[in-house]
Protein backbone atom coordinates (compact mmCIF):
# COMPACT_ATOMS: atom_id res chain seq x y z
CA UNK A 1 0.00 0.00 0.00
CA UNK A 2 1.50 3.09 -0.98
CA UNK A 3 1.68 6.34 1.88
CA UNK A 4 -0.41 9.50 0.98
CA UNK A 5 0.78 12.54 -0.80
CA UNK A 6 -0.32 15.30 1.81
CA UNK A 7 -1.48 15.35 5.10
CA UNK A 8 -4.90 16.17 6.55
CA UNK A 9 -4.35 19.69 6.59
CA UNK A 10 -2.87 19.53 3.43
CA UNK A 11 -5.48 17.80 1.53
CA UNK A 12 -8.70 20.19 2.98
CA UNK A 13 -6.81 22.45 1.54
CA UNK A 14 -6.58 21.01 -1.84
CA UNK A 15 -10.54 20.32 -1.34
CA UNK A 16 -11.27 23.72 -0.54
CA UNK A 17 -9.22 25.16 -3.50
CA UNK A 18 -11.18 22.60 -5.81
CA UNK A 19 -14.72 23.58 -4.82
CA UNK A 20 -13.71 27.54 -4.51
CA UNK A 21 -12.93 26.90 -8.32
CA UNK A 22 -9.72 26.16 -9.08
CA UNK A 23 -9.64 23.07 -11.51
CA UNK A 24 -7.77 19.66 -10.87
CA UNK A 25 -4.89 20.44 -13.48
CA UNK A 26 -4.36 24.04 -12.14
CA UNK A 27 -3.40 22.87 -8.39
CA UNK A 28 -1.81 20.08 -9.65
CA UNK A 29 0.54 22.29 -11.48
CA UNK A 30 0.93 24.47 -7.89
CA UNK A 31 1.51 21.34 -6.02
CA UNK A 32 3.79 19.74 -8.25
CA UNK A 33 2.20 16.56 -8.88
CA UNK A 34 -0.24 15.00 -11.18
CA UNK A 35 -4.09 15.61 -11.50
CA UNK A 36 -4.79 12.30 -10.69
CA UNK A 37 -2.89 12.95 -7.56
CA UNK A 38 -5.63 15.72 -7.18
CA UNK A 39 -8.43 13.72 -8.07
CA UNK A 40 -7.33 10.64 -5.76
CA UNK A 41 -7.62 13.37 -2.97
CA UNK A 42 -10.86 14.90 -3.94
CA UNK A 43 -12.84 11.47 -3.92
CA UNK A 44 -11.04 10.09 -0.66
CA UNK A 45 -12.68 13.11 0.98
CA UNK A 46 -16.25 13.28 -1.34
CA UNK A 47 -15.58 15.87 -3.11
CA UNK A 48 -18.28 15.75 -5.82
CA UNK A 49 -16.65 16.09 -8.83
CA UNK A 50 -17.35 18.61 -11.69
CA UNK A 51 -18.72 17.60 -15.15
CA UNK A 52 -17.15 16.92 -18.06
CA UNK A 53 -18.25 20.47 -19.39
CA UNK A 54 -17.64 22.49 -16.43
CA UNK A 55 -13.63 20.97 -16.35
CA UNK A 56 -13.28 21.80 -19.58
CA UNK A 57 -13.69 25.62 -19.38
CA UNK A 58 -16.83 26.04 -17.01
CA UNK A 59 -16.77 28.19 -14.02
CA UNK A 60 -19.23 27.62 -10.86
CA UNK A 61 -21.87 30.69 -10.38
CA UNK A 62 -19.78 32.52 -7.91
CA UNK A 63 -16.42 32.51 -10.15
CA UNK A 64 -18.73 33.90 -12.90
CA UNK A 65 -20.10 36.38 -10.47
CA UNK A 66 -16.80 37.54 -9.24
CA UNK A 67 -16.00 37.71 -13.43
CA UNK A 68 -18.32 40.44 -13.75
CA UNK A 69 -17.57 42.19 -10.99
CA UNK A 70 -13.83 42.61 -11.64
CA UNK A 71 -14.88 43.56 -15.37
CA UNK A 72 -17.32 46.20 -13.50
CA UNK A 73 -14.65 47.12 -11.85
CA UNK A 74 -11.93 48.07 -14.53
CA UNK A 75 -10.20 44.62 -15.19
CA UNK A 76 -10.16 43.53 -18.74
CA UNK A 77 -11.03 40.37 -20.53
CA UNK A 78 -8.07 38.89 -21.19
CA UNK A 79 -6.48 39.84 -17.30
CA UNK A 80 -9.80 38.35 -16.03
CA UNK A 81 -9.11 34.78 -18.59
CA UNK A 82 -5.64 34.62 -17.24
CA UNK A 83 -6.65 34.97 -13.61
CA UNK A 84 -9.28 32.21 -14.04
CA UNK A 85 -7.19 30.18 -16.32
CA UNK A 86 -10.14 29.92 -18.92
CA UNK A 87 -10.19 31.33 -22.42
CA UNK A 88 -11.03 35.17 -22.96
CA UNK A 89 -13.63 34.19 -25.47
CA UNK A 90 -15.03 32.44 -22.21
CA UNK A 91 -15.54 35.33 -20.12
CA UNK A 92 -17.08 37.65 -22.50
CA UNK A 93 -19.71 34.93 -23.23
CA UNK A 94 -20.26 35.02 -19.62
CA UNK A 95 -20.18 38.88 -19.52
CA UNK A 96 -22.99 38.72 -22.22
CA UNK A 97 -24.87 35.92 -20.67
CA UNK A 98 -24.95 38.53 -17.32
CA UNK A 99 -26.04 41.16 -19.61
CA UNK A 100 -23.29 43.80 -18.73
CA UNK A 101 -21.94 45.74 -21.76
CA UNK A 102 -18.49 45.74 -22.84
CA UNK A 103 -15.93 48.03 -22.69
CA UNK A 104 -15.43 50.06 -26.01
CA UNK A 105 -11.90 49.51 -27.45
CA UNK A 106 -11.47 53.54 -26.47
CA UNK A 107 -12.48 52.08 -22.92
CA UNK A 108 -10.22 49.48 -22.94
CA UNK A 109 -7.12 51.30 -23.90
CA UNK A 110 -6.80 53.18 -21.01
CA UNK A 111 -10.39 55.57 -19.98
CA UNK A 112 -11.70 53.52 -16.98
CA UNK A 113 -15.68 54.40 -15.42
CA UNK A 114 -16.30 56.22 -12.23
CA UNK A 115 -16.49 53.34 -10.21
CA UNK A 116 -12.90 51.45 -11.25
CA UNK A 117 -11.44 54.93 -10.61
CA UNK A 118 -12.92 54.76 -7.21
CA UNK A 119 -11.63 51.29 -6.97
CA UNK A 120 -8.29 52.60 -7.91
CA UNK A 121 -7.79 54.88 -5.58
CA UNK A 122 -9.34 52.18 -2.64
CA UNK A 123 -6.50 49.61 -3.70
CA UNK A 124 -3.83 52.25 -3.55
CA UNK A 125 -4.63 53.54 -0.50
CA UNK A 126 -4.36 49.98 0.81
CA UNK A 127 -0.96 49.75 -0.12
CA UNK A 128 -0.92 48.14 -3.98
CA UNK A 129 1.74 50.33 -5.82
CA UNK A 130 1.01 51.90 -9.47
CA UNK A 131 2.58 48.64 -11.19
CA UNK A 132 0.21 46.26 -9.61
CA UNK A 133 -2.44 48.87 -10.54
CA UNK A 134 -1.54 49.45 -13.89
CA UNK A 135 -1.33 45.27 -14.67
CA UNK A 136 -4.68 45.05 -13.01
CA UNK A 137 -6.62 47.65 -14.40
CA UNK A 138 -4.78 47.03 -18.21
CA UNK A 139 -3.54 50.71 -17.92
CA UNK A 140 -0.50 52.80 -17.96
CA UNK A 141 1.04 53.52 -14.73
CA UNK A 142 0.92 57.07 -15.75
CA UNK A 143 -2.96 56.48 -16.31
CA UNK A 144 -2.63 55.30 -12.75
CA UNK A 145 -0.98 58.46 -11.62
CA UNK A 146 -3.21 60.77 -13.42
CA UNK A 147 -6.34 58.88 -11.58
CA UNK A 148 -4.87 59.67 -8.25
CA UNK A 149 -3.71 63.24 -8.26
CA UNK A 150 -7.16 64.09 -9.88
CA UNK A 151 -9.11 62.14 -6.82
CA UNK A 152 -6.17 64.56 -4.61
CA UNK A 153 -5.03 61.37 -3.09
CA UNK A 154 -1.35 61.81 -1.82
CA UNK A 155 0.92 59.55 -3.63
CA UNK A 156 3.37 57.67 -1.40
CA UNK A 157 7.31 58.25 -1.51
CA UNK A 158 9.09 56.40 -4.58
CA UNK A 159 10.43 54.08 -2.46
CA UNK A 160 7.21 52.34 -2.35
CA UNK A 161 4.65 51.00 0.19
CA UNK A 162 6.88 48.13 1.55
CA UNK A 163 5.76 45.86 4.00
CA UNK A 164 6.74 46.37 7.54
CA UNK A 165 6.60 43.94 11.18
CA UNK A 166 4.52 47.48 12.30
CA UNK A 167 1.93 47.20 9.04
CA UNK A 168 1.36 43.55 10.03
CA UNK A 169 0.63 44.33 13.84
CA UNK A 170 -1.50 47.07 12.66
CA UNK A 171 -3.29 45.10 9.57
CA UNK A 172 -2.46 47.91 7.81
CA UNK A 173 -0.80 48.64 3.95
CA UNK A 174 -0.10 44.86 2.14
CA UNK A 175 -1.96 43.55 5.70
CA UNK A 176 -5.24 45.73 5.91
CA UNK A 177 -7.38 42.31 4.22
CA UNK A 178 -6.36 38.74 4.35
CA UNK A 179 -5.49 38.06 1.15
CA UNK A 180 -3.34 34.56 -0.54
CA UNK A 181 -0.02 35.38 -1.05
CA UNK A 182 3.21 33.12 -2.40
CA UNK A 183 6.17 32.66 -1.21
CA UNK A 184 8.87 31.76 -4.15
CA UNK A 185 12.47 31.04 -4.49
CA UNK A 186 13.74 31.88 -8.40
CA UNK A 187 17.36 31.27 -9.20
CA UNK A 188 18.57 34.57 -10.62
CA UNK A 189 18.71 34.59 -14.92
CA UNK A 190 22.43 34.04 -16.06
CA UNK A 191 23.16 33.12 -12.72
CA UNK A 192 21.86 30.23 -11.59
CA UNK A 193 24.90 28.73 -9.72
CA UNK A 194 25.95 31.36 -7.65
CA UNK A 195 22.68 33.35 -7.23
CA UNK A 196 19.07 33.45 -6.07
CA UNK A 197 16.09 35.22 -5.47
CA UNK A 198 13.87 34.72 -2.21
CA UNK A 199 10.72 37.08 -2.14
CA UNK A 200 6.35 36.95 -1.93
CA UNK A 201 4.15 38.48 -4.04
CA UNK A 202 -0.04 37.86 -4.20
CA UNK A 203 0.98 36.33 -7.50
CA UNK A 204 4.35 35.23 -8.41
CA UNK A 205 3.55 34.93 -12.08
CA UNK A 206 2.95 38.72 -12.09
CA UNK A 207 6.11 39.68 -10.15
CA UNK A 208 8.61 37.81 -12.64
CA UNK A 209 6.90 39.03 -15.62
CA UNK A 210 7.24 42.34 -14.23
CA UNK A 211 11.21 41.75 -13.21
CA UNK A 212 12.90 42.84 -16.06
CA UNK A 213 13.80 39.33 -17.20
CA UNK A 214 16.08 39.32 -14.08
CA UNK A 215 14.15 35.91 -12.66
CA UNK A 216 15.43 32.77 -14.03
CA UNK A 217 14.13 29.10 -13.08
CA UNK A 218 11.66 28.76 -10.47
CA UNK A 219 12.77 26.28 -7.36
CA UNK A 220 9.74 26.66 -5.00
CA UNK A 221 6.77 28.32 -4.21
CA UNK A 222 4.76 27.94 -1.10
CA UNK A 223 1.07 29.13 -1.11
CA UNK A 224 -0.56 30.92 2.76
CA UNK A 225 -3.63 32.08 3.28
CA UNK A 226 -2.28 35.70 4.05
CA UNK A 227 0.23 38.23 3.35
CA UNK A 228 1.25 37.92 7.17
CA UNK A 229 2.22 34.88 7.03
CA UNK A 230 4.38 34.87 3.68
CA UNK A 231 5.89 37.74 5.20
CA UNK A 232 7.14 36.94 7.75
CA UNK A 233 8.72 33.67 6.42
CA UNK A 234 10.58 36.11 3.79
CA UNK A 235 11.97 38.22 7.01
CA UNK A 236 13.25 35.07 8.90
CA UNK A 237 14.49 33.62 5.49
CA UNK A 238 16.41 37.13 4.88
CA UNK A 239 17.35 37.51 8.48
CA UNK A 240 19.02 33.73 8.13
CA UNK A 241 20.62 34.42 4.96
CA UNK A 242 21.99 38.19 5.60
CA UNK A 243 25.69 36.98 5.69
CA UNK A 244 25.57 35.90 2.11
CA UNK A 245 23.20 38.69 0.86
CA UNK A 246 24.81 40.65 -2.46
CA UNK A 247 24.30 40.24 -6.33
CA UNK A 248 25.60 41.14 -9.26
CA UNK A 249 26.94 44.54 -9.78
CA UNK A 250 25.30 45.16 -12.86
CA UNK A 251 21.78 44.59 -11.05
CA UNK A 252 22.53 46.93 -8.02
CA UNK A 253 20.28 49.06 -8.95
CA UNK A 254 17.46 46.37 -9.81
CA UNK A 255 14.23 46.65 -7.19
CA UNK A 256 14.98 43.11 -5.94
CA UNK A 257 18.46 43.73 -5.47
CA UNK A 258 18.08 43.69 -1.67
CA UNK A 259 16.90 40.10 -1.58
CA UNK A 260 19.40 38.51 -3.83
CA UNK A 261 21.51 35.99 -1.99
CA UNK A 262 24.55 34.60 -3.20
CA UNK A 263 23.95 31.47 -3.12
CA UNK A 264 22.53 28.64 -5.48
CA UNK A 265 18.72 28.24 -5.35
CA UNK A 266 19.08 24.19 -4.20
CA UNK A 267 20.87 25.67 -1.12
CA UNK A 268 18.46 28.29 0.00
CA UNK A 269 15.17 25.64 -0.60
CA UNK A 270 16.13 23.59 2.65
CA UNK A 271 16.69 26.56 4.76
CA UNK A 272 13.14 27.85 3.61
CA UNK A 273 11.29 24.42 4.27
CA UNK A 274 12.76 24.34 7.68
CA UNK A 275 11.50 27.46 8.71
CA UNK A 276 8.49 26.88 6.86
CA UNK A 277 8.37 24.05 9.37
CA UNK A 278 8.70 25.85 12.75
CA UNK A 279 5.89 28.73 11.14
CA UNK A 280 3.18 25.68 10.58
CA UNK A 281 4.28 23.89 14.30
CA UNK A 282 4.61 27.26 16.62
CA UNK A 283 2.13 29.66 14.40
CA UNK A 284 2.28 32.66 13.09
CA UNK A 285 2.85 34.94 15.69
CA UNK A 286 5.30 32.99 18.14
CA UNK A 287 7.39 32.18 14.74
CA UNK A 288 7.48 36.13 14.33
CA UNK A 289 8.61 36.90 18.13
CA UNK A 290 10.87 33.89 17.65
CA UNK A 291 12.98 34.34 14.42
CA UNK A 292 12.09 37.87 12.45
CA UNK A 293 14.12 41.24 13.37
CA UNK A 294 11.74 43.84 14.76
CA UNK A 295 11.71 45.90 18.04
CA UNK A 296 11.54 45.02 21.72
CA UNK A 297 7.73 46.18 22.06
CA UNK A 298 6.86 44.63 18.81
CA UNK A 299 8.00 41.54 19.97
CA UNK A 300 6.32 42.18 23.08
CA UNK A 301 2.95 42.13 21.06
CA UNK A 302 3.70 39.44 18.77
CA UNK A 303 4.61 37.27 22.32
CA UNK A 304 1.05 38.60 23.78
CA UNK A 305 -0.65 37.16 20.55
CA UNK A 306 0.72 34.03 20.42
CA UNK A 307 -0.38 33.30 23.79
CA UNK A 308 -4.08 34.49 23.24
CA UNK A 309 -6.31 31.37 22.71
CA UNK A 310 -7.51 30.79 18.91
CA UNK A 311 -11.10 31.83 18.00
CA UNK A 312 -13.53 29.06 17.85
CA UNK A 313 -13.93 27.74 14.34
CA UNK A 314 -17.61 27.13 12.87
CA UNK A 315 -18.47 23.30 12.53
Amino acid sequence: MSSRRFTDKEEKAICARYINGESQRKIALALGVTHFCIRSVLKRNKVSLRTLSAAAGGLCNESCAQICARYIAGESSPLLASAFCVSEAYVISILKRNGIERRSKSEARGGLSYEAKREVCKRYQAGENLRQLGAAFNVSRRYICNILIDSKIERRDPGGYRDSVQHALDCTGFHACISESEFYVYELANYSDSYCKPGISFDANVRVALGCGCYGPEELRLFFSSRTEAYFLEQAVLDATRGVAGCPVELRDWKGASEVRAMPASDLVPIVLQLADELDNLGMWEFAARYVPMTSAQRVICQQRALAPAPLLDS
